[in-house]
């Protein structure tokens, strides 16, 4: 099973999943078809909103802030099974790199996060390492990409390889 774990930063519109071409019957199909099981961390103050969004589909969890709370989690605990961090401008890619995994980034709004917002390290697509991506048929072939057997087995290897050096 390939794990993916989504955790974009607070919006205040409220938009989490907001490809102008996202289809939830695709996608449910999407994550049926590669074993996939899809991780959502929102951020509290948008979980109430956008519950329905992922509530009913199969494969996916929502990491309510409650039930980490209560079981003394939080996000980082998910890294180490994570295969793949999904965010869009949430500087916790930044912790998930130190792992060498794959990251995506959805920013189908990247111009106008720019300008309202900013960023810290500028410019974004040269500090935010990975695929960025604008609509949801872009997002599924970079998912389809990161998962594929020969991509997984070069970073098994490489992190292998990694592995050694440390040890001496």
């Amino acid at each position: 099973m390939n794990i993916i774990l989504y955790a974009p930063t607070y919006r205040e519109n409220g938009s989490v999943f907001f490809f102008p071409d996202f289809d939830k019957g695709r996608s449910q199909k999407f994550i049926k078809e590669h074993n996939i099981l899809f991780i959502v961390k929102l951020h509290p103050l948008e979980e109430a909103h956008t519950i329905k969004i992922f509530k009913k589909m199969e494969n996916i969890i929502l990491l309510e802030d409650q039930m980490l709370q209560e079981r003394h989690l939080d996000i980082y605990d998910f890294f180490p099974c994570t295969d793949i961090l999904v965010t869009n401008y949430s500087s916790v890619y930044f912790d998930f790199l130190l792992l060498d995994k794959p990251i995506l980034f959805a920013v189908p709004d990247l111009e106008e996060y720019r300008k309202k917002r900013s960023f810290v390290l500028e410019p974004f697509e040269f500090w935010a390492p990975g695929p960025k991506v604008k609509n949801f048929k872009k997002f599924l072939e970079e998912i389809k990409k990161s998962i594929e057997p020969e991509l997984l087995f070069t970073r098994e290897k490489n992190h292998k390889r990694s592995c050694k050096l440390l040890q001496g």
